[in-house]
């Protein structure tokens, strides 16, 4: 699942991939020289979620029951 989570946030870059501690930092780096960059990483997260997802599948499934 998070495997798939991850790819799919990469393809729409809203995350970046950081497998080892040097890779963190240098990710991080990379970040806090252009904030500009991160911006753009928090919108376009954003624009991904779906907050309400939780309540929209229990209400399908008990429409699905009832």
């Amino acid at each position: 699942q998070e495997t798939h989570n991850e790819r799919f946030l990469r393809a729409h870059e809203a995350a970046v991939s950081a497998p080892t501690p040097s890779a963190i930092v240098h990710e991080v780096v990379r970040f806090l020289e252009a904030p500009e960059r991160l911006a753009a990483y928090r919108t376009r997260l954003a624009g991904l979620g779906h907050p309400e997802a939780a309540e929209t599948i229990v209400r399908q499934l008990l429409g699905a029951v009832v």
